[in-house]
């Protein structure tokens, strides 16, 4: 008899010491709730939005309000894809505030309308209209644009390919080819002019390896000048041949 009452006060008081850890850890939870309230929030890097804005679009309304549960949120979950950035992070500051930096897409080619030069990043969005055209950034030529809107994507038109205009310019971002110039001809061909070589890259095809070629022989070829054929090279067709400009080319040249 005594050894069931024993295990029955046992019982209670495991259960009694259940509820208390219940409650405590209720009472800490709810401590921590109130006292993490997301209060201050500071932006560095945005310019194509307001900090406000930016901050509205990672979502903190609800349970989010909170500055660990934000934090977590914008730490461990997948990132939003956000126009015009290429990346940000969330770092806690303390129970109350939180620092979001945020990294911009570089503008990596323009194009030119009525004397105004619109500037887009890796995705294609216009970014900003400038009156000459940024130190560094290729201009695409041989496609009509009948008009650029900022913070629009960029309206390739139907002949051509959105896609191969971004992978060229990104390609000249990545190798760090200062090419002024992406002209694109009636049938697709591609070509590069920069201050003292043109490169002729040929139609939709292996542009990572023929920039990678040409990223390696770029100082050289241009200090030599000339035309450089790339639209034929493949790993079976690496030759490269550097051939003088023909005379309508250096006449090119000469007026650029």
């Amino acid at each position: 008899m005594w050894i069931r009452e024993f295990r029955e006060k046992n019982i209670a008081n495991d259960r009694l010491i259940n509820l208390v850890l219940f409650v405590v850890i209720i009472g800490l939870s709810v401590g921590i709730w109130f006292s993490t309230g997301l209060y201050r929030v500071t932006v560095e890097g945005v310019t194509r939005y307001t900090p406000e804005e930016f901050y509205d679009m990672l979502g903190h309304s609800g349970i989010y309000s909170n500055t660990l549960v934000f934090f977590a949120k914008n730490s461990v979950k997948k990132k939003k894809d956000i126009p015009f950035v290429d990346d940000y992070t969330v770092t806690l500051v303390d129970k109350n505030t939180v620092f979001i930096r945020v990294y911009e897409n570089e503008i990596t080619g323009c194009i030119e309308i009525m004397g105004s030069y619109f500037c887009f990043d890796k995705d294609g969005f216009i970014t900003e209209s400038l009156s000459v055209r940024p130190e560094g950034v290729p201009k695409v030529t041989g496609l009509d644009f009948d008009e650029a809107v900022i913070f629009k994507q960029l309206n390739i038109p139907k002949h051509a390919t959105f896609e191969v205009v971004l992978e060229i310019t990104k390609l000249l971002k990545k190798y760090e080819i200062p090419m002024e110039e992406i002209n694109f001809g009636n049938y697709g061909e591609v070509i590069l002019y920069g201050k003292n070589l043109t490169v002729m890259l040929g139609k939709n095809k292996g542009y990572d390896a023929k920039l990678s070629a040409l990223k390696g022989v770029f100082g050289k070829a241009s200090e030599i000048g000339g035309v450089l054929d790339l639209r034929n090279y493949s790993e079976d067709k690496t030759d490269l041949v550097l051939k003088p400009f023909p005379k309508n080319e250096e006449e090119k040249m000469e007026n650029s």
